[in-house]
């Protein structure tokens, strides 16, 4: 502002005794606000979506990582999934310790099905920040997903360090320890999820096919008929509810 000010000024008092000043001002404003709507109207096109605004600032500035990543998602948001990778690679090369770039690579690789390499990109990004829990709980997803239950359970356990009130992550801790056939632990588990989340239709159930596995069936035949009772479509639990009374009765 002061330039401007200084300009206009300086400007002002110069051309005081002109003796064509106001026929050379308006011309030299002209083509100045000429040259400036031009560029407006490019820079306007950088600004049309976020991937020409990105994609510009990639070009813009040399090794610019924040500017790839963004891309990545932009890309992603539109299904250009490999070139989002690309991107998403990109900026980890710049910048090797970007947390957000290893979570966006991984999320993106996890769903195409590369699962070894999302693992990677998880790890990485929980190595770098500790605290990232989304990071945590979907590399615990993954390393579930191979049987690594163990490790699992320690990624799903740091989440909750910073999210302890996450109903989700006591219950995936409770179907790794059920896969490790742990039930009495899993149980806990699970009803620390439902404490948080009474609604919690798939911890009901599943609650139910622990107890159920510790011969507890009338426990059992409780969740299943509350898990039933919160979502009437809810095929597994009706089935599940459905053999267990069958069992129930041809035992007496």
């Amino acid at each position: 502002i002061g330039l401007f000010m200084i300009l206009a000024w300086g400007v002002a008092d110069i051309s005081a005794n002109w003796r064509y000043r106001k026929i050379v001002l308006i011309s030299a404003c002209s083509l100045i606000l000429l040259a400036l709507l031009f560029q407006a109207r490019i820079q306007v096109g950088y600004w049309q979506n976020s991937i020409s605004l990105f994609e510009h600032a990639v070009h813009a500035v040399d090794n610019n990582y924040l500017a790839h990543n963004n891309l990545g998602v932009a890309l992603s948001d539109v299904g250009k999934y490999e070139n989002a990778i690309e991107h998403y690679s990109e900026a980890i090369r710049i910048k090797p310790d970007y947390e957000n770039a290893h979570f966006n690579l991984a999320h993106r690789l996890s769903l195409q099905g590369r699962i070894e390499e999302a693992i990677e990109h998880y790890s990485a990004a929980v190595c770098i920040r500790p605290d990232l829990v989304n990071a945590h709980n979907e590399l615990g997803k993954l390393l579930a997903s191979r049987g690594n239950f163990r490790d699992a359970i320690f990624h799903y356990k740091e989440a909750l360090k910073k999210d302890p009130a996450d109903a989700v992550t006591y219950y995936n801790i409770g179907l790794a320890l059920m896969a490790m056939q742990h039930y009495e632990e899993a149980i806990r588990q699970i009803l620390e999820a439902i404490r948080i989340n009474p609604e919690f239709v798939e911890a009901h159930n599943d609650l139910g096919i622990a107890l159920a596995r510790l011969g507890k069936t009338s426990e059992a035949i409780e969740h299943f008929r509350k898990a039933a009772s919160l979502k009437p479509d809810y095929m597994a639990a009706r089935d599940n509810l459905q053999k267990i009374l069958e069992i129930k009765q041809r035992s007496h």
